[in-house]
């Protein structure tokens, strides 16, 4: 698992192992009492292709990374919300 405090919010990624790797996030308030349901922020195929395994968490600026390696690749997805809503990485594609 991998957690990251940001915007008074601890959010946490995790995923199980073999057919349970799908990384699954919660996100929670530390200031006040809410409920930490469980997303699924991307898709993990059945051969382990996508967001799955190990997952990791960084704070770049205001943005909340969450990345997962895929062989010699790593999918990785942001959050400008504190982690209750996640998207494709901006700025490594050519039109962003």
């Amino acid at each position: 698992f991998a957690s990251v405090v940001h915007n008074q919010r601890l959010i946490v990624a995790y995923a199980g192992a073999g057919d349970a790797s799908q990384v699954r996030v919660r996100s929670m308030s530390l200031s006040q009492a809410d409920a930490a349901e469980e997303q699924v922020p991307a898709v993990c195929w059945s051969d382990s292709r996508g967001l799955c395994s190990t997952p990791t968490l960084a704070l770049v600026g205001e943005r909340v990374l969450l990345g997962a390696r895929e062989s010699t690749d790593l999918r990785v997805l942001e959050s400008g919300d504190a982690g209750l809503t996640w998207i494709p990485l901006k700025g490594l594609d050519r039109n962003d």
